[in-house]
């Protein structure tokens, strides 16, 4: 085609193709946000509902003979149960709140405020860090440049909820504990589980819970470094950008 014009049909390819790669990244986000942490928070309370009302109950765990609809249950149980986690996760200080409160990153907030004011013609004078942060968001997601960006993000949110889904698990297996005997039933065969293997499980679910909190502030101000030093970046010369993407004049005048 004449002056390096583009097909329709290639447009309509890079459209379906940037669709689909949203699509899949909506996918692996609720996956790892929610579906994962909703999985442990609905064992934790499985748990506490069988020591609160049906201690004495033997639990058959070696059945897989599950029909889709009872698959379809759980799968939305543990969704729902991990948007609910994540929920009460919300309780705790944002990465932003803290960063304030222990006056982290100082020079990197100031350089952050006068860049993205520059970039953006605004005063942010009165911007907190969390409007600052959530501005250089705004404008990394106008750039399309977000891998980086979504790691630190999918992360964070992955180790935020399995740290509470965790903790509540330890808690809910010291609970059974003190809830009598406890049998389980495997491939047909009824095994008692002793006090000392649950306490067990409950020390390492809790050692999990705190690796994992570690994990998160980690990763969250790995994000939050990120949108800031991206804020400091300097504005680009839209006129050397336009000026580098005129065509060349062959005639050589």
């Amino acid at each position: 085609m004449k002056n390096g014009a583009t097909a329709p049909h290639d447009n309509t390819a890079s459209v379906e193709a940037r669709d689909s790669m949203s699509s899949l990244r909506f996918t692996l986000y609720e996956i790892i946000g929610y579906m994962a942490p909703g999985v442990v928070g609905l064992a934790a309370l499985s748990i506490v509902f069988w020591a609160a009302f049906l201690p004495q109950h033997a639990i058959e765990i070696a059945n897989n003979s599950h029909t889709k609809e009872e698959l379809a249950l759980f799968l939305f149980a543990a969704y729902t149960i991990g948007h609910l986690v994540q929920g009460l996760c919300n309780y705790h200080p944002s990465p932003e709140k803290l960063a304030e409160r222990r006056a982290k990153h100082a020079a990197l907030i100031s350089n952050a405020r006068a860049g993205l004011s520059s970039r953006c013609s605004m005063n942010l004078d009165k911007y907190d860090l969390g409007q600052i942060v959530a501005l250089a968001q705004t404008y990394l997601l106008h750039t399309g440049k977000t891998e980086d960006h979504e790691i630190f993000l999918y992360r964070e949110g992955f180790y935020r909820g399995s740290s509470a889904s965790y903790a509540l698990l330890g808690v809910a297996l010291l609970f059974r504990v003190f809830r009598g005997e406890t049998r389980l039933v495997m491939s047909g065969a009824t095994v008692d589980v002793s006090p000392h293997a649950i306490v067990f499980l409950s020390l390492i679910s809790i050692l999990i819970s705190v690796v994992f909190y570690q994990r998160y502030i980690r990763f969250s101000n790995y994000r939050l470094q990120n949108l800031l030093n991206i804020a400091c970046m300097p504005k680009a010369d839209s006129t050397q950008s336009s000026d580098a993407n005129k065509p060349k004049d062959e005639s050589g005048g």
